[in-house]
């Protein structure tokens, strides 16, 4: 965070940059904290701005070698059964709460282009609720533990490092309940804490309305903030537990 405070603070034009795809957001905090405090002097301006464009999101980690936990987490399924879940997640979840840009993501899952690729942590996540939400079949339960593991496998090992992605994943990974596991530390409302977590890092609960943000992002953040809010009143109220927020 100090590399970036110093980077930011030392550029003249770090408030012009956009910050788009591919860009990360740094968000300098409220009014009152240092780094807010810092930025405003060097910019010589009292404005409503709070995020700023970082560096460029690094390549995904994907490891070298025989490691094969991760070799079964990026496993995907047949692309027959793959398509059918990933359809179910759009039809029957997305429309309601809208988490996933329908539109980008399914034009990088039908283009198959190596070089731009689905993210396969969102992906697997996607798969997951889709095995949830898709007709019954024999195997629906065996789908969903396997999927779960995969995701939050890529989950915990940071194999995704756009945050936004993580904040989405966290909020899809509220649709199921680890039955290996006890009921605290893999539920609707232990993910609904650590979107809350990694949301409020970036921001998202700051109006970007003056930060040079592209318009897609903006939207997408404004929808998944608010979403993030109904699924904590809602899981606050089926757990009768503490709200995140």
């Amino acid at each position: 965070m100090e590399q970036h405070l110093v980077k930011l603070i030392d550029e003249e034009d770090s408030g012009q940059r956009e910050i788009q795809r591919g860009v990360r957001a740094f968000y300098v905090g409220h009014e009152h904290s240092n780094m807010s405090f810092l930025i405003r002097q060097q910019r010589d301006q009292d404005d409503d701005v709070y995020h700023f464009a970082s560096n460029e999101i690094p390549r995904r980690q994907i490891k070298t070698g025989h490691d094969q936990l991760l070799m079964d987490a990026l496993t995907l399924p047949e692309p027959a059964l793959a398509d059918e879940l990933v359809q179910a997640y759009f039809t029957y979840v997305n429309p309601g709460y809208p988490i996933i840009d329908e539109d980008l993501f399914m034009t990088q899952y039908r283009n198959r282009d190596p070089a731009d690729p689905p993210p396969v942590l969102l992906l697997q996540a996607i798969l997951l609720i889709g095995a949830h939400v898709t007709r019954r079949k024999p195997d629906r339960d065996t789908l969903k533990e396997i999927f779960f593991r995969r995701t939050k496998y890529l989950f915990d090992n940071r194999v995704e490092r756009n945050r936004d992605i993580l904040v989405q994943t966290a909020l899809l990974l509220t649709w199921h309940s680890d039955s290996a596991d006890d009921d605290v530390a893999a539920n609707a409302h232990f993910w609904v804490g650590v979107a809350a977590r990694i949301a409020t890092g970036l921001g998202m609960h700051r109006n970007p309305v003056s930060s040079r943000f592209v318009t897609r992002d903006r939207r997408m953040w404004r929808r998944v903030w608010f979403i993030l809010i109904q699924f904590d009143v809602m899981v606050s109220l089926s757990y009768g537990r503490p709200q995140a927020m």
